[in-house]
């Protein structure tokens, strides 16, 4: 049997582009509550159980709707997180995809080209601020619900030093 080279590549190149597609998909994947406080989903699910920490067994129902609190102050940062990327991952693929035909072959006025991959340039950074600053601000909202969490659990009478 003759192995064909057109045939190897093609293969390989549709290989690559699934492994590329897997591995750009995952990062814009939002973690699950339970992904991202790991600690405090299994508190919550213990403390629902009735199998919590015995300091902590008087005020579960206060501890339960801190749990409460925290799942919907984080549903709410998840969702203004995905409503403020949306917008910027789509320019920056509409950028990205036009960056390449700024400059189509041939090109007879060179430097309206490097002025046009310039300025695409430079919207595709402004865009790549913006999406880091809609992160950046979705994780301070996570840390900052985290801490109001563990402070209205340590503020309960005898659960200083629960977990």
């Amino acid at each position: 049997m003759k192995i064909r080279p057109a045939a190897v590549l093609t293969l390989a190149a549709a290989m690559l582009a699934a492994v590329c597609a897997s591995a750009g998909a995952a990062p814009n994947t939002p973690r699950s509550y339970q992904e991202t406080y790991p600690v405090v989903a299994r508190l919550c699910a213990e403390v629902a159980k009735g199998e919590g920490p015995p300091h902590l067994a008087p005020y579960a129902a206060q501890a339960l709707a801190d749990c409460a609190t925290l799942e919907s102050a984080f549903n709410e940062a998840t969702s203004a997180e995905l409503a403020a990327l949306a917008p910027v991952t789509a320019a920056l693929a509409t950028e990205r995809h036009a960056a390449p035909s700024a400059c189509s072959r041939p090109r007879p006025q060179a430097a309206a080209c490097v002025l046009a991959r310039h300025g695409k340039h430079a919207a595709i950074i402004g865009l790549e601020g913006e999406h880091r600053s809609a992160e950046h601000t979705y994780h301070q909202a996570l840390e900052g619900n985290r801490q109001a969490f563990w402070s209205a659990i340590h503020a309960l009478p005898h659960c200083a030093g629960v977990y």
